[in-house]
């Protein structure tokens, strides 16, 4: 398998606004826009921060880029905010940005995860944006991770394996399959098991109309 481990971890410093407008703005916006499924509620982008150096390396053959939702309790990312991480133990957002992903602290809090013990991504901004949260703060804006994961050869899976710890034995990733193909999900999502396999390679900070599940 090709991994990331051996590279040197994402920093904030190394994270940039883009320019509206931009190639790369307008590329990472369309990928959110038409990944959006769910109806009743819409994203609209605001601002698009990407470390440049991960995303071109990043984009070898076998990796995705993906979506991940998670807490954000302070404001980072938000227009006119200094970009600092905080050390609240509670803002998951800026723990990822600060080290990665800790497969330690993988999980659905207090929910069981469909395919076990790993970091969940999805190719569905709107699916994402369920986990998206801002936690004891106000904030029109929203903070959802945008990551370059190494699915290699995805193992896909029909039904519910609580207890997965792993893809099978030559597999990178898990695939999560839609009832639309048989499966059990109504959106798919995508499972590594593995740090090195995902790496989050930039921000996307957007608002929300319509229902506001956190």
């Amino acid at each position: 398998m090709s991994a990331l481990g051996h590279w040197d971890r994402p920093t904030i410093d190394r994270l940039n606004f883009l320019d509206r407008g931009s190639r790369i703005y307008e590329g990472v916006k369309e990928q959110f826009d038409d990944a959006w499924r769910h109806t009743g509620r819409s994203g609209d982008v605001q601002a698009v921060l990407l470390d440049r150096k991960y995303a071109l390396e990043a984009s070898q053959p076998g990796w995705r880029r993906l979506f991940h939702g998670t807490k954000r309790a302070c404001n980072i990312g938000d227009l006119g905010y200094d970009l600092e991480l905080c050390n609240d133990n509670g803002c998951h957002l800026c723990g990822i940005l600060r080290n990665s992903f800790d497969i330690e602290h993988a999980g659905t809090e207090g929910r069981q995860p469909m395919f076990g013990h790993g970091i969940y991504t999805s190719s569905v901004s709107s699916k994402a944006d369920i986990y998206t949260m801002n936690q004891h703060i106000y904030s029109p804006m929203h903070a959802m991770l945008l990551c370059s994961v190494y699915v290699g050869r995805s193992e896909k899976l029909f039904q519910a394996d609580h207890s997965r710890t792993s893809p099978s034995y030559g597999y990178d990733s898990v695939e999560g399959v839609t009832k639309s193909n048989g499966g059990t999900l109504d959106y798919p999502e995508t499972v590594v098991y593995n740090e090195a396999s995902i790496v989050p390679i930039g921000l996307i900070m957007y608002t929300r109309k319509g229902w506001q599940p956190f």
